[in-house]
């Protein structure tokens, strides 16, 4: 019975028609960018850089520039991983060519263009021997058999274009397939320090319309910083800006002023749909993206399946400390879709639960290395809950990782110094300067494993 359900289930998935999105070609890049990116990533002149940009025809058809809030318009176009080919003898004038199928293309038409040159030069110069022949029969025959045979391979050699070119123009105008450089796509975020490298362009604050003016783009001319000063003003809790590599996206300001001894963290109410700055250190969003299939799911549906927040300190000997009377706030918007959680650590209690690590660590401290958290999760059919140690994960470092249950020989590797997925255990971790500034840890209960 499971396995019928799964089926029309997946059967259901795929016959459900997908919603449409606006494509944006990847090949185009702002010029400055594809130069930028070249010098660096191959290290080349600023002059072998510019050689990798191309703008013709093709670009023209595939990227569209709209000029930005102070008229200046984008010079559009592709980037190649490498430069263009370059030749020492010059070919028709030309020594400059995008790729080798460009070169053999402009090589065939140039031979045609030269060959058609010497048939009519033959043609001319037995045109003189004939006239000059004085009557001569072993001239004029000499003379004519030139004429034919120059006639004869200008035909043969327009035919064969024309040929060619009927079956498949591409057989005379070859194109080889080209590799161009893609601009990178990322991910959506939420709030805009999650892109710290990224350029930004300031909206207004968060009941401020974001839609663009028609034939406008944003102006990207504010680079991330800690400077107090800019955060407050650009990036206070809620306030709205474009990131250039998010097309058009629209982050949040994540920026919020201490409350007493405590930092804060911006949170967005899921009632009010308002953000506000509430204390806390760690905060994030749950999600569900498991299968709804009854009997196939391993956790309850919705997003109120993970409570009871537990925090630990991690040591360099991989012990784990508690970190005692800690508060949570859980929330879950009307329809039980989405969820988010925010926990607020008291500084005392940590640095005792630190001090239980010993040692010291870089900083003159107690050895510690990081936090996890520890929360439930409400199995489907089960009574019993299941805790799970989450990190986060190291590419994505503001999405949970799941690092297994109570039994985990996850923090054995930590004391041995040894991988984890492919990264060094303690890349996992939250990092413990959570405490000062605050971090965001999004949780999708669809990757929690079940272990039993």
């Amino acid at each position: 019975m499971r396995r019928l359900l799964f089926i029309l289930g997946f059967l259901s998935i795929i016959a459900a028609p997908g919603a449409a999105r606006a494509q944006i070609d990847q090949r185009c890049w702002i010029k400055t960018d594809c130069l930028e990116y070249r010098q660096q990533q191959y290290e080349l002149s600023p002059e072998q850089a510019a050689a990798g940009f191309v703008k013709n025809s093709e670009t023209s058809k595939a990227c569209q520039s709209a000029p930005d809030a102070k008229g200046k318009v984008d010079e559009l176009g592709f980037c190649l991983p490498a430069g263009s080919a370059e030749t020492k003898v010059s070919f028709g004038g030309q020594t400059k060519f995008t790729h080798i199928g460009e070169f053999i293309q402009f090589i065939y038409q140039y031979g045609i263009w030269v060959a058609g040159a010497f048939a009519v030069v033959f043609i001319i110069v037995s045109g003189f021997q004939w006239a000059l022949s004085g009557g001569s029969s072993e001239m004029i025959g000499s003379a004519q058999k030139r004429i034919g045979g120059a006639i004869t391979g200008l035909i043969l050699l327009a035919l064969s274009y024309t040929i060619l070119h009927t079956i498949n123009p591409y057989l005379v105008n070859l194109r080889l397939p080209q590799i161009w450089l893609l601009n990178p796509v990322y991910l959506p975020v939420e709030f805009c320090n999650q892109r710290p490298s990224d350029l930004f362009s300031y909206i207004g604050n968060q009941t401020v319309n974001t839609e663009l003016k028609k034939g406008t783009q944003p102006t990207y001319d504010i680079k991330f910083s800690t400077n107090e000063s800019l955060l407050k003003s650009k990036f206070a809790c809620g306030d709205q800006l474009y990131y250039k590599t998010g097309g058009g996206a629209v982050c949040r300001g994540h920026f919020c002023p201490p409350s007493g001894k405590l930092p804060q963290m911006c949170f967005r109410d899921l009632f009010s749909k308002k953000y506000e700055c509430k204390p806390g250190q760690i905060a994030g969003k749950i999600t569900n993206s498991q299968w709804d299939i009854p009997g196939w799911k391993n956790w309850e549906s919705g997003s109120d399946v993970v409570d009871d927040f537990e925090v630990y300190i991690v040591c360099a000997s991989g012990k784990t400390i508690e970190i005692k009377d800690h508060q949570e706030k859980i929330q879950v918007s009307p329809g039980n879709e989405t969820g988010q959680y925010l926990v607020g650590l008291d500084n005392q209690k940590t640095f005792d639960a630190g001090a239980g690590c010993g040692g010291k660590g870089p900083d003159g401290g107690p050895s510690v290395i990081g936090l996890v958290l520890f929360p439930d999760f409400d199995e489907n059919l089960d009574p019993f809950d299941e805790a799970h140690y989450i990190g986060i994960n190291p590419t994505n470092p503001n999405q949970a990782l799941d690092l297994g249950d109570k039994n985990t020989p996850f923090f054995n590797l930590i004391l041995k110094n040894e991988n984890f997925k492919g990264h060094p255990a303690q890349k996992f971790l939250i990092p413990f300067s959570a405490m000062d500034k605050g971090y965001t840890v999004n949780i999708d209960v669809g990757d929690i494993k079940d272990i039993d």
